[in-house]
């Protein structure tokens, strides 16, 4: 696959960017035209799953969590409120880690097992999703290959804390849109950039972790006419408990330590309340 060049926007391809700041070594960049935000350079590692920056996050993982993240918390709040239709629709979750969305998913909608596929990279997640009873996996990436083999073969893509992680979302994209039958969605999560303290965690919020930055006014621009759904995310006591134990576990190497860390992010929940601007957004694109 042959990426764009790290000066060019990864959507759009403008070259008309400004910059905005330097986050761990990385020079993010706002493009003027389609607003996205990138991170240049953009070079992927696969050992970002094993390294010392962010393991923590992907031990989880493959512990098999148990309890639902935020995203996928007001995911399925947002699709019962919507009554999105799941009924005999052949599904593909993208980077589904441990398959926690399938587990959640499955028992909250009528969704049978065997329509539930999943794409992951990293292999020791997707042993981890066939422990869950997840049928078919494929361990490998999304790119091309696979796309040209699956040409209008789903009816739903979820694709939750996904995109941000993408070194050229525009190829991406157009692989996802290639193998959704006519109407159907993709279902997308990502963090919040203008969300509230994001220098809160930010060291995981830049390469070769993410290399993408969205707002909600990105979705709005760029896919007006095929949102479904746009909303935020945020966090609950839960949640506030697992991230001050994620943070306690990337600090000290465990996660004794959390009640240090559990009164920032619940000052940094109801700030996001009361202004209004969620952790992530919840976003729905009907092809």
């Amino acid at each position: 696959m042959v990426l764009p060049e790290n000066d060019s926007c990864p959507f759009c391809r403008s070259k008309n960017a400004a910059y905005v700041k330097n986050v761990s070594n990385y020079n993010l960049y706002e493009c003027k035209d389609c607003t996205i935000q990138f991170f240049s350079p953009r070079v992927f590692d696969t050992q970002v799953y094993v390294g010392e920056k962010v393991s923590a996050i992907y031990a989880d993982y493959h512990n098999m969590r148990t309890r639902p993240t935020i995203w996928l918390l007001e995911l399925m709040k947002v699709l019962k409120k919507i009554n999105f239709n799941f009924d005999n629709k052949l599904i593909l979750e993208i980077g589904a880690g441990d398959a926690l969305n399938f587990e959640y998913l499955t028992n909250q909608f009528n969704i049978r097992k065997e329509n539930y596929e999943i794409l992951e990279l990293d292999y020791k997640s997707v042993e981890t999703a066939k422990k869950r009873g997840v049928v078919k996996a494929y361990t490998q990436f999304f790119d091309a290959t696979f796309a040209n083999e699956k040409q209008s073969h789903y009816d739903i893509l979820i694709i939750t804390e996904v995109v941000e992680h993408q070194d050229d979302l525009k190829t991406f994209l157009e692989n996802a849109q290639s193998i959704l039958k006519p109407n159907g969605f993709i279902i997308i999560t990502t963090p919040n950039r203008e969300r509230p303290f994001i220098f809160m965690g930010e060291k995981t919020d830049a390469p070769p972790h993410h290399f993408l930055r969205y707002n909600l006014d990105f979705f709005k621009k760029n896919f007006q006419n095929k949102i479904h759904y746009a909303g935020y995310y945020y966090f609950n006591h839960d949640n506030i408990i697992q991230f001050s134990k994620a943070v306690s576990l990337s600090k000290f190497k465990s996660k004794s330590f959390w009640l240090l860390f559990y009164p920032l992010y619940l000052v940094k929940d109801i700030a996001g309340k009361l202004m209004n601007n969620g952790e992530g957004l919840v976003v729905l694109l009907k092809k």
